[in-house]
């Protein structure tokens, strides 16, 4: 090392190309600090809207389904609420699903007793599995206190409903996981006489949420009122964890505040740490739910462009300088 510097310090030529070299290497690192500042808020903005614009796309994608589902349902509770046949009720429950194919199943319940012929239950439903359609009239089971059916008779209004698992043992029942929209059917009196309940498989939400692909490594979320994972990249997290209880402890207190902002049903991003990585989430609210959703881009797939090009332009920078220090140390010894 001394060997080094004592050469430089020997040879005038050198001295002088060094100090050319630095006193143009800090006016260019000024000049491009300055510069790739700027282009960076230019590329974090465009990713901003870039991934603003997919959500708008997919949440207005998601509402149209619910248009539908929600006027087919209100439809047929006034219909059917001057049709009160078994026959005509089960098969109402068939053509809704034939006609609608984004509908997995449909079911018309009524009030114990509603046809005392019929005993305590009478449920007509018709379910799609792949490419089969089933209508039945459900099996003797308590679905008074289920969800679909305890929600709009205690509210008086139709609403949707948080997934829930379909399955009852001994009935006809969805593999998935079902959302529902449900109305209630009143009779020309007013009174509470059943239920009419639109289901809508979870995977169809999946499948839109994770075809938002802004970036390679992006993935999408959904999550439920309370929080808890309703679409998840990692499926065993699904109706498992909730957004606060998956959080990094660095990235903790982020998380709490994000959470409590989608649940809050606002829109928005934050910056924050996922998977040990620094990372971008956007959110939307599906309002009429009370659920939302959200992109999660890695920093480093929204900067990818703007760090090939940093780097691009060092090398030249490098190269260019040592070329200029060669021609210096050159014309001075000359």
């Amino acid at each position: 090392m001394k060997r080094i510097i004592l050469y430089i310090q020997q040879r005038l030529s050198l001295r002088l190309g060094l100090q050319i070299i630095l006193i143009i290497t800090v006016i260019f690192s000024v000049v491009f600090d300055f510069l790739f500042y700027r282009s960076k808020q230019y590329v974090r903005q465009v990713a901003i809207e870039r991934a603003n614009q997919l959500l708008d796309n997919t949440v207005v994608r998601i509402n149209g389904i619910m248009d539908q589902t929600e006027a087919v349902t209100n439809y047929m509770a006034a219909v059917s609420s001057r049709n009160l046949y078994p026959d005509s009720l089960l098969s109402f429950t068939r053509r809704v699903v034939t006609n609608h194919d984004f509908l997995t199943g449909f079911a018309i319940s009524m009030e114990p007793y509603f046809f005392p012929e019929m005993g305590r239950y009478f449920s007509a439903y018709t379910l799609r599995q792949d490419d089969t359609i089933t209508t039945v009239r459900e099996g003797p089971f308590e679905y008074f206190d289920k969800i679909w059916y305890s929600s709009p008779r205690s509210q008086g209004a139709p609403c949707w409903v948080d997934a829930f698992d379909d399955y009852n043992e001994g009935t006809l029942s969805a593999r998935d996981i079902l959302t529902s929209y449900c109305c209630p059917m009143r009779d020309a009196s007013g009174k509470f006489i059943g239920s009419v309940t639109a289901r809508i498989t979870l995977k169809w939400l999946s499948e839109a949420l994770t075809g938002i692909k802004p970036y390679p490594n992006s993935s999408a979320i959904m999550v439920g009122r309370d929080g808890t994972y309703l679409v998840h990249p990692d499926t065993a997290k699904l109706f498992n964890e909730s957004i606060f209880s998956d959080a990094a402890p660095e990235a903790q207190r982020d998380i709490d505040i994000l959470g409590k902002a989608m649940l809050a049903g606002r829109s928005g991003m934050t910056q924050t740490i996922v998977d040990g990585n620094e990372a971008y989430i956007f959110y939307r609210p599906l309002e009429r739910t009370g659920w939302s959703i959200a992109i999660v881009c890695p920093a480093s797939d929204v900067f990818s462009r703007y760090n090939r090009l940093l780097y691009t332009v060092w090398i030249i920078v490098g190269i260019g300088l040592l070329i200029l220090l060669f021609f210096c140390y050159q014309t001075v010894r000359k």
